[in-house]
Parts: C-alpha cells; sequence; structure tokens
C-alpha cells in the first residue's frame, strides 16, 4: 500500500505545471483517465510539500477524507491558472494574495449534504471546500465564485465595495448591514440582496469568460436582463482601485 501511494505521489507531482500569471491558457495535464483517486505527497500539516507556490501540489489538502482524481486536479489547476491571470492583468500578485488558502475535496455531491451547496470557503483557517459537482457543473463556476470571495477577503472587503459603487447598488440600513445588488448586476437569487455573493459571482464570471474562455453560467430564476458585460466591467473596475495596486 506504501508503494502505491508513493507511485501515485510522484504520478501527480509530475503532472504538476507551473502557474503562468502572463497568459491565461493552461499548461496541458495528462489526459489519461482516472480510474481511481490519486494521492497527492502530503506534509504534517496536511499540506503537499511542493517546493513552491506555483506547483499545484502545494494548493491541496490531502489526508484519508480528501483524496483527488487526476481530472479534478486538472479543473482545479486551470481555474487557478485563469484566476492568477485575470488578477495580473489588473495588477494584482495572486499568488501572494491567495497565499495561505488551500483547496479540500470532499466526496460527495454536496458539501456537508446541503442540496446545492457545491463549495464553502472558511477564511479563519484558509480552506476552501469542494464537493464532486464542483468540478461538473457549468465549467467549475463554484471553484471560481468561491476564489472570488477568498480574493474580496484578502482584499478587505474592498473588492465587494468597488462592484457595489461600479453597480450603483443601493444600501439597505438596518442591523444587518445587508446590502442590495443593483438591477441587472446579480445572476443567483442568493446575489440579489448579498453584495458579497454578488461579487463572487462577478468575479467568476469575469475570469470565466474573458479568461477562460467558457459560456456564460446561466441560473435558474436569473433575471434575463442580466448585464454580463456590464458585470465584468464593474468587478474589472473595482480590481483596479488604486487601493489595490500594492499586490
Amino acid at each position: 500500500m506504501k508503494v502505491k501511494r508513493l507511485i501515485q505521489a510522484l504520478f501527480i507531482l509530475v503532472l504538476s505545471v507551473r502557474f503562468t500569471t502572463t497568459s491565461a491558457m493552461p499548461s496541458p495535464l495528462s489526459s489519461a483517465p482516472a480510474t481511481e483517486p490519486v494521492v497527492v505527497a502530503a506534509s504534517t500539516n496536511n499540506v503537499a510539500t511542493a517546493a513552491e507556490t506555483d506547483e499545484i501540489g502545494y494548493w491541496l489538502i490531502t489526508d484519508e477524507d480528501s483524496h483527488w482524481s487526476v481530472d479534478e486536479v486538472e479543473v482545479l489547476q486551470r481555474a487557478l491558472q485563469y484566476t492568477l491571470a485575470a488578477l495580473a492583468a489588473n495588477g494584482i500578485d495572486g499568488v501572494a494574495l491567495l497565499d495561505g488558502y488551500r483547496f479540500r475535496h470532499e466526496a460527495g455531491p454536496y458539501v456537508g449534504d446541503v442540496e446545492g451547496r457545491m463549495g464553502t470557503i472558511d477564511h479563519n483557517v484558509g480552506i476552501i471546500m469542494l464537493s464532486d459537482r464542483a468540478f461538473t457543473v457549468l465549467n467549475g463556476f463554484a471553484i471560481y465564485h468561491e476564489l472570488g470571495h477568498a480574493v474580496d477577503n484578502q482584499l478587505n472587503g474592498q473588492l465587494s465595495e468597488g462592484f457595489q459603487r461600479y453597480t450603483g447598488g443601493p444600501e439597505i440600513s438596518g442591523d444587518n448591514n445587508q446590502w442590495r445588488t443593483a438591477d441587472n448586476y446579480w445572476l443567483r437569487l442568493q446575489g440579489r440582496n448579498d453584495r458579497a455573493e454578488a461579487t463572487a459571482d462577478a468575479f467568476a464570471v469575469l475570469v470565466m469568460v474573458s479568461y477562460a474562455g467558457v459560456n456564460r453560467p446561466v441560473f435558474a430564476h436569473e433575471p434575463i436582463t442580466t448585464d454580463y458585460d456590464g458585470i465584468s466591467a464593474a468587478i474589472t473596475l473595482a480590481l483596479q482601485t488604486n487601493e489595490l495596486n500594492n499586490w
């Protein structure tokens, strides 16, 4: 068993390619089908022992409860590449910004068996949890969405503040300090009255459409007037604010 796990670890490390923050195009991985989970060598703190942060193994948490298939690693690697490329294009060092976050895979369609929840993020410990469906539904939208939350958190909420400002979304006064997203600038019902959710969705749209080159994600109950171009423009402006240039 130990020999088998070592072989698997060497296999996935060989597949790892360095991220490029100057290009949105990913380096290819092996197209061999994944017939069983691939285990990445882990250190004592359950983080892969890659030498540098631009290797995919560095971002993965692996233990007996978090296994990764080759296909899942490939999808996540591409999502990270496109995200880092989008941040770099807007003057932000994404590797430095996101360092401290790692990904854990929970087997099953939903995280915590909560229907519809394909991904979650815990900023306190820097863990992004992904279910099986996060890698297959809408070109991995859930992954880009959670990365949007991570970016916003690392920028101390400046991304969501900028998105709200550039879309003209009105503030709702009240004990919960809620916000209402401007018309035409939200995709899912969760983002209609939640600025952070609308911002994470907007970030996902920008990276997926403008950098990954995939189709626009469409959701149930999404208004037919949703302005994808306006969403991308607003989140780009938010990324380019002077306060963020230190990254």
